[in-house]
């Protein structure tokens, strides 16, 4: 998967108002009477159709520029590296480019799922349990996503010796990496 994270910028001060960002504010017109404002876009946006009906070319791109061109940042996710090209399109007209961080396999930029798990701070941060389940949570996606959801009759046998494997794995890695105590 390719992730991109839109740009981010300090947000600009309309004229007349003391906010950065008035919420009825519009960010476009669909009509004479409908309009886009900053609080449907903080409130949620959905666009349903059929695959290929046009949202992506339609909506999406209307919204997403818009909301570039206003100076909103976020994130990008893509699977198919077209839909990162077409994103890049969108900052390059809305004059964003140079704000642009791309992350993922192929780029400088990278998050590491499990060393955050095991350094982040408050509760639960590290522990065995929390770890393990973060992994079965990944190795479900990835089943998910090869078709592999079935196991036949021994999938309890199997999930409850990926569960001990990943267990004294993940003490193994925690006594490796964690602190020295001396008793």
């Amino acid at each position: 998967m390719l992730n991109f994270l839109w740009p981010s910028s300090s947000p600009k001060r309309v004229q007349g108002t003391s906010e950065p960002w008035p919420l009825d504010k519009r960010l476009l017109s669909w009509s004479k009477r409908d309009h886009l404002t900053i609080r449907d876009a903080v409130n949620g946006i959905f666009v349903t159709g059929i695959s290929g009906g046009g949202k992506s070319s339609g909506p999406l791109k209307t919204i997403a520029r818009a909301q570039l061109a206003a100076g909103f940042g976020g994130i990008f996710h893509s699977v198919k590296i077209s839909d990162a090209d077409t994103a890049l399109e969108w900052c390059r007209k809305t004059g964003r480019l140079g704000d642009v961080v791309m992350f993922g396999p192929k780029h400088p930029a990278r998050f590491n799922f499990l060393d955050y798990e095991y350094q982040r701070p408050g509760e639960g941060a590290g522990l065995t349990d929390n770890i393990v389940n973060l992994l079965l949570n990944v190795a479900e996606i990835r089943d998910r996503k090869s078709g592999n959801g079935g196991g036949g009759e021994n999938a309890e046998f199997f999930a409850n010796a990926k569960l001990q494997i990943l267990r004294v794995t993940v003490d193994l890695q925690n006594d490796h990496v964690g602190p020295d105590v001396q008793g």
